[in-house]
């Protein structure tokens, strides 16, 4: 693949660099994600153990009168929350390896902990204020609740300033990569299976109670594993408060008015990625973010993919992001339509000397 440290060349694009090069992992091997869920289970086990006992762990506060690190191996929030648990890391444990991406106070390497290839993503800067620990604390908090598939996993984190780091599973690349930065041929077969796994981790998010909008949804935060499996990253936007926080090109037209919004803005974006994934085009490229703002706001949207674009996907663009969010399906629905696509079978038959040509066939009745 190409340079780890690589980035983006489309000055037009410019303005979203900083985010795209922050979600940009590499080397990704399934065996170390299941060694990594294997020493988690433990970790947990041991924690479970160590309660039961009725043995007494140090607790150390960090920002928030709701939010605690533990000295022992695991750590969770004080919030009646049992699925938010993780393991604190050691920074002895860790060997970072080569930048690979970064964007504003977060800078992501490749490297090992505890054998085990993974990504760090970083937060180094020792000025590092309790804005930014509150940011990195609400991060940690949504993701150490995440178990699926198609969701990056959280393996370990350190969280005292000012080498705030998380550990994450390493994957090979950004589907921001594969479609621009690449002349891979993708197969409709494979766009399906993606959008499909894209669809599966979108419905566990929203299937969450409260639900989990994760607002920042866009290629570069949508991850492959070496062999192209999805995995979406990046919370950072899940619990702002700011409703223009975003990226335009991927924004709802109701997050780009500064309205009132709800889970079906990831509906929009969803739609948004799927025709890029279609069209291998970036969306609004070359736009000002202003010009997208109007555009969008309007109700136009780019042209919908006709060649290589089975129908249903087409319809699925659409509806997706259409300016009405109520008019925009659940991921439940998506989920179910992208599951249950099989290819069209073929008219052309076999000849009884072989695979003979369509029209000398037809000819032959």
């Amino acid at each position: 693949m190409s340079d780890e440290d690589e980035t983006y060349d489309d000055e037009d694009f410019e303005e979203e660099e900083e985010d795209m090069e922050e979600n940009y992992e590499d080397d990704f091997h399934d065996d170390d994600v299941d060694e990594g869920k294997k020493e988690n289970n433990a970790s947990k086990n041991d924690s479970n153990d160590n309660n039961n006992n009725g043995s007494s762990i140090k607790e150390e506060k960090i920002t928030d009168d709701n939010m605690y690190v533990n000295d022992n191996i695991t750590a969770q929030s004080n919030n009646n929350d049992a699925d938010c648990v993780w393991e604190v890391a050691d920074i002895d444990d860790c060997d970072f390896g080569t930048r690979i991406g970064g964007g504003g106070f977060a800078i992501v390497y490749e490297g090992y902990w505890k054998n085990k290839h993974v990504a760090f993503k970083t937060l180094f800067d020792p000025r590092v204020d309790e804005k930014l620990k509150r940011e990195f604390m609400d991060e940690l908090h949504v993701m150490s609740s995440l178990r699926h598939p198609n969701v990056v996993e959280l393996f370990a984190v350190n969280v005292k300033p000012p080498k705030l780091f998380f550990i994450m599973e390493l994957c090979d690349r950004s589907l921001y990569q594969l479609l621009h930065l690449t002349t891979e041929t993708i197969t409709i077969d494979k766009m399906i299976e993606m959008a499909t796994g894209f669809a599966s981790g979108m419905e566990y998010l929203h299937g969450k109670k409260p639900p989990i909008i994760h607002r920042d949804i866009k290629s570069p935060n949508i991850l492959l594993t070496i062999d192209w499996k999805i995995k979406l990253c990046d919370f950072g936007l899940v619990t702002t408060k700011v409703t223009t926080a975003g990226t335009p090109a991927y924004m709802a037209p109701e997050l780009l008015k500064n309205k009132p919004f709800s889970k079906e803005v990831d509906v929009y974006a969803f739609g948004i990625v799927l025709w890029e994934l279609f069209s291998r085009e970036v969306p609004w490229n070359a736009m000002d973010p202003r010009d997208i703002i109007t555009t969008v706001s309007s109700g136009q949207r780019p042209e919908i993919p006709r060649y290589d674009c089975p129908d249903f996907i087409q319809e699925l663009i659409a509806t997706c992001w259409a300016h009405d969010a109520s008019k925009r399906p659940t991921f439940k629905k998506i989920y179910r339509q992208l599951s249950e696509w099989t290819p069209p079978v073929s008219h052309i038959r076999d000849s009884v000397e072989g695979f003979g040509d369509c029209l000398e066939d037809l000819l032959k009745k």
